[in-house]
């Protein structure tokens, strides 16, 4: 059994959301003096966080 195996899903599920919405909204912000590609990371980021949380919730 791996070490996920134990976490509630209930839980998981809260915490993947989490991630989600902060890449996500993060990603809609200016980029920061010096760092002209990190939104653009963190739009990828909030996307596979997204599809990640459709998967484990079964959300469409």
């Amino acid at each position: 059994m791996g070490p996920g195996a134990a976490v509630d899903p209930d839980t998981l599920g809260a915490v993947v959301a989490g991630v989600a919405g902060y890449f996500t909204d993060r990603s809609t912000l200016p980029a920061p003096p010096g760092l002209p590609t990190v939104r653009r990371f963190q739009a990828a980021q909030g996307a596979v966080a997204r599809a990640w949380l459709r998967r484990i919730t079964r959300w469409r």
